[in-house]
């Protein structure tokens, strides 16, 4: 497969660790471009109820190299997993990771099931709502994803923007922002019907459907499409 680079029709992402009610990081004394923002009561009692039960409990999707991935003995590993190792040991608490495919993840933080999740998340006005984010410590940019012709040809499919898309199947990973971007901008201006949108769980399902045809392109993160 090989990877169509674009000029970016879709803003930078800024990719955060989503944690609920508890800003840790400005708490913790980790290095922060801006000034520190006061912290709620809600921020300080979680972060103690932490300290208090040593532990914290977080929420991971574990396919999305490399920020979180199985590694050699199949446990979780990468940039996210080191991350909160970190916060951890600043609050003087263990971590304890929970696989959770992408889509569920700000549900179970709602949900109490976990005390933060960590999965290169970006930033949206809509989550904005529901939860609190860390500092970025990721930009990213998007990328589009086509299947090499057979005999290691160049694909011929390049995408310049929404237009480009125009009678082609397109992939995303469900919950992502990706998939908002293909809601906005090809379902509800009539660009694309529904049945031409395919929506995975993980990104693994996703890389697979277009392996075998199913798909025609893919939008995602550039480093997934470059692993």
């Amino acid at each position: 497969m090989s990877q169509v680079k674009t000029k970016p029709f879709l803003l930078m992402l800024t990719l955060f660790c989503v944690i609920t009610g508890m800003m840790l990081w400005p708490a913790i004394g980790l290095g922060q471009d801006s000034p520190d923002a006061p912290l709620s009561a809600t921020t300080l009692d979680d972060a103690a109820r932490v300290q208090r039960q040593g532990r914290i409990f977080v929420g991971v999707s574990p396919d999305d190299p490399p920020f979180a991935y199985p590694n050699d003995d199949f446990a979780i590993d990468g940039f996210d997993i080191a991350v909160m190792k970190a916060v951890a040991e600043k609050m003087g608490a263990e971590v304890e990771f929970s696989a959770i495919v992408f889509p569920s993840l700000l549900d179970a933080v709602q949900l109490g099931q976990v005390d933060a999740v960590i999965s290169a998340m970006a930033i949206t006005d809509g989550r904005l709502e529901e939860v609190d984010f860390t500092n970025p410590y990721f930009i990213g940019t998007e990328a589009f994803l086509v299947a090499a012709p057979a005999g290691g040809a160049a694909p011929t499919l390049k995408v310049d923007g929404a237009d480009d898309l125009v009678g082609r199947k397109v992939g995303v990973q469900a919950g992502t922002i990706y998939a908002g971007w293909v809601r906005e901008n090809l379902i509800d201006t009539g660009l694309a019907k529904e049945e031409n949108i395919a929506v995975f769980n993980t990104i693994d399902q996703a890389i697979r459907a277009l392996s075998k045809g199913d798909v025609d392109v893919l939008i995602l993160d550039s480093l997934d499409a470059n692993n």
